[in-house]
């Protein structure tokens, strides 16, 4: 459960996350953020991911809630039927 652990960890409200980026900020890491849609993750998520990752010290990644997918996609978003991104 050690992995498990490591990413909970990673999971903060909007006043960790604030006071994270002040800790980081002083240190002069830089800093990357991106959000989206990972109702479905896949192959192409993880490699955008990894290159926005490769901008920075620190990624920061917001998820879109349920509600707002919902909105974005429709009631009945398909999942992912490409070959290429489903790897």
């Amino acid at each position: 459960m050690g992995h498990l652990n490591s990413l909970i960890n990673k999971i903060n409200s909007l006043e960790e996350l604030t006071s994270q980026i002040k800790i980081w900020k002083s240190n002069n890491e830089k800093i990357v953020f991106t959000n989206g849609c990972f109702d479905i993750l896949h192959r192409g998520h993880i490699e955008l991911l990894a290159k926005i990752a490769d901008l920075g010290n620190r990624l920061i990644i917001g998820l879109n809630t349920d509600k707002s997918i919902r909105k974005l996609k429709g009631k009945y978003c398909p999942p992912c039927v490409c070959p290429e991104s489903c790897k």
